[in-house]
Formats: C-alpha cells, sequence, structure tokens
C-alpha cells in the first residue's frame, strides 16, 4: 500500500476503548465481540431517556469524546456482524441508535459523515421498507437510525429521521488502538506496532487481527531470523512496557498440522526456519481446542525460555503485531510516537474498505 492509499492521521486520546461509562452522558449498553471482518467493535450507549433523546449532533460529539465514531456500516457482512452482535434473541428487536449518515449536507444524497468514511457516498445500505421517505412529525429527515432487525417484518435496519426525533441511544464504533511502536529496524527498514482490539473479555481472533493487519497498511508480523527476534524484544522489552505481553503473528499449522508456515506479508507460504518457541511449545494443547496459530510475547531473556507460543484462534489474545515495510508509515508518525513513549494513547485512522 503506497503513502498515498493509506493517509494515516495520529489522533491522540486519553480513553481508547469503551468501558462502563465513558462520558458523563453516555452509559454503554451492549458490546459487540471484536470482528473478524477488520478488528473492529461496536458499542450501543444510551444518551438520555424516551422523554429526554439526544440529538443526533451530540450523539456524533459524544462518540469522538469516547474515542470512537458514529458507526459506519459499508458492506453487507458488516450490518450482518452487527445485526448478529445486537440481535433480538440477545438484547430484544428494535432497538434503535443513531449511526454516521446524513442527507444534510444534499438533501437525497447520502454520505457517511464520521470516522474514516467521512464525505463518501453511501453505497451499500439496507433500508427498511419504505425508506428514506424524508416524511416524519419532527421535520425533514436528515440523518439515519439503526435498528436490529436482523431478518424481521421491517425489511431492513436503516431509517431516515430529523436529529430532533425521539432516539436515545448511538452505536459507537471502535477502531484497533496502537499502543507501542518500534524504532526502524536497521536490517530491513521495517517498523513493528503493537495494536490493542480488546480485553481479556472480548478478545481479538487470529483472523481478526490478520484482516485489520492489512487494512490498516501492514500485515502480521513475520519474524525470520535471531536479528528481527532480538530487535522486537528490545523494542518491546519489559523494561518499556509490562513483561509478558502476548500478541498474535503471521505464523500457523493450520494447513498441515505441525508444519508451521508464515501466512501473511512477502514470506507467505514459506516455511517456518529461525523459531523462538517458549519451552515445550508447540504442543497443540489448550482449553479451546486445536492450536493453529501462534502469539509472541516479550520474553527477552527471561525464564521461559522463548517467546513464541502455538494458540487456538479464538484464544484470549488481544493484541496483535503488524509490520510495516518502508515509507507504509509516515515517518513523522512514528519519530514522534515512538520518541515521546506515547503508549496507548494513538490511534493510525486508515481507511475502511468495504469488505
Amino acid at each position: 500500500m503506497t503513502r498515498t492509499a493509506l493517509a494515516c492521521a495520529i489522533t491522540l486520546f486519553a480513553t481508547s476503548l469503551p468501558g462502563p461509562a465513558l462520558a458523563a452522558t453516555l452509559v454503554e449498553q451492549y458490546v459487540s465481540p471484536v470482528s473478524d471482518l477488520d478488528g473492529h467493535r461496536y458499542v450501543i450507549y444510551s444518551a438520555g431517556d424516551f422523554d429526554n433523546p439526544i440529538l443526533w449532533s451530540d450523539a456524533r460529539d459524544a462518540a469522538v469524546s469516547a474515542g470512537g465514531y458514529l458507526a459506519t456500516i459499508t458492506a453487507a457482512p458488516e450490518e450482518a456482524f452487527v445485526q448478529g452482535a445486537f440481535a433480538g434473541s440477545t438484547i430484544g428487536v428494535g432497538v434503535t441508535t443513531w449511526i454516521g449518515l446524513s442527507d444534510a449536507a444534499d438533501e437525497g444524497t447520502f454520505r457517511w459523515v464520521t470516522g474514516p468514511e467521512a464525505g463518501q457516498l453511501l453505497s451499500y445500505s439496507d433500508w427498511r421498507t419504505g425508506e428514506p421517505n424524508n416524511n416524519g412529525p419532527t421535520g425533514n429527515e436528515d440523518y439515519v437510525t439503526w435498528a436490529n432487525y436482523p431478518n424481521g417484518p421491517a425489511g431492513g435496519a436503516w431509517n431516515d429521521v430529523a436529529e430532533g426525533e425521539k432516539v436515545w441511544q448511538l452505536m459507537v464504533e471502535f477502531e484497533p488502538v496502537l499502543e507501542w511502536v518500534s524504532g526502524t529496524n536497521p536490517d530491513n527498514g521495517h517498523t513493528y506496532a503493537i495494536y490493542r482490539a480488546g480485553s481479556f473479555e472480548n478478545p481479538i481472533s487470529w483472523f481478526g487481527a490478520k484482516n485489520a493487519a492489512s487494512l490498516l497498511g501492514g500485515y502480521l508480523a513475520t519474524v525470520t531470523s535471531e536479528a528481527e527476534e532480538m530487535f522486537l524484544q528490545g523494542a518491546f522489552a519489559g523494561s518499556n512496557l509490562l513483561q509478558g505481553v502476548t500478541a498474535w503473528i503471521g505464523l500457523s499449522d493450520e494447513i498441515v498440522e505441525g508444519t508451521f508456515r508464515w501466512m501473511t506479508g512477502p514470506e507467505a507460504g514459506q516455511l517456518l526456519g529461525y523459531s523462538n518457541w517458549l519451552t515445550g511449545e508447540p504442543n497443540n494443547n489448550g482449553p479451546t481446542g486445536n492450536e493453529d496459530y501462534v502469539t509472541w510475547a516479550n520474553y527477552p531473556n527471561g525464564p521461559l525460555g522463548g517467546a513464541w507460543n502455538d494458540a487456538a484462534a479464538g484464544e484470549r489474545v488481544f493484541r496483535f503485531i503488524v509490520e510495516f515495510e518502508p515509507q507504509t508509515i509516515p515517518e513523522p508518525t512514528t519519530a514522534v510516537l515512538f520518541g515521546l513513549g506515547l503508549a496507548g494513547l494513538g490511534a493510525i485512522r486508515r481507511k475502511k474498505r468495504a469488505v
């Protein structure tokens, strides 16, 4: 991916992932799993009650203050994911939330106006039957709500409404959060970044990490030599962050059991040569089933005898390492974050593709 295609920007904020109450006016209602499509997660917040709704503009600002943005649902798989996450069997059919879609700038022409898609014309949609109709009790209907009707009688999930209609919930979309970034590896010119996309209760799968890494402009790290391993251990050593930070890398034996190969980046398909397994690993023995994917941990010279462990795709791993080739991340971004040590405060915003 070129520098232009990546179009990275840095947004600093104190709170990057949702908690029980991220802002005085927001109360967390429902939280999705982390999506395997792109590593995103979605949270439905309430910000009032039926007699005290939240304006769309206030919902937009509240989403940003929470570290995310009003959700942008740009493809059928994403709509299916949020419907599944917030299905009627889980939270009751008909929960209605603001999302980041509007035709306020040009009547009848809907655009995404939040997140990385801001300014993009609507392509995919899931309108309810007869919508959008610009016909409501409170005036011109320039903003859009989503509702959890997975296969319901309403024929879709979206509805255009006026900003002042009685909507008191909002759906906030959160991207993977950049926690730590390395300097430049002198051997290959590559940069490595650790992202967080979940919590211990809400991990990211290996597949979600793989897809998220690609969308961020890199790939799950491929550690093919002792020198590269030592560079990573030095960059993310226990003295810089807590020892034992675990993250997905691009290694797997899913194709042939017991035969590990790199699955990502330029090395995709290559059989494993160099390795740095923890003592007793790989053992294909875990609580969640067959262990076909590999994690890395920052044990530079620790008692566990290595850094790598085979794990199941859905184990409790909520970080991943992205490897960026030269020119993928703008140099000022890397230099600023690395030099200031802004752990947990950076977020590289990437342009989300339809999936």
